[in-house]
């Protein structure tokens, strides 16, 4: 599978980048404290699932690891493309589930 997401040699995170993930962190921290909150952490583990089937290098993506809770080291990427948007999917269950 070919990916087309500049990495950090291509360019340097930007501000907008820093707070897409963190409005999409306190997004994240919302839905956990209601109701479904069971209902998106399942969602969320058959995400990332799905992601490191389908991307070998999904740890190089910051995004990945503000779906899974886990630190990110040295990530030469920002977010998946398309359909596999770590972004696009939290934004969806943040509209679905509030």
């Amino acid at each position: 599978m070919v990916n087309t997401t500049p990495t950090l040699e291509d360019r340097a995170i930007t501000k907008t980048e820093e707070e897409s993930i963190r409005e999409a962190k306190l997004k994240l921290d919302e839905l956990m404290k209601g109701n479904s909150r069971m209902k998106i952490y399942l969602g969320n583990v058959e995400f990332a699932v799905q992601l490191k089937r389908t991307f070998t290098d999904y740890e190089e993506y910051r995004a990945y690891h503000l779906l899974a809770n886990s630190s990110p080291l040295n990530c030469k990427k920002f977010d998946f493309p398309g359909d596999h948007s770590v972004l696009n999917y939290i934004n969806e269950q943040y509209q679905n589930f509030k």
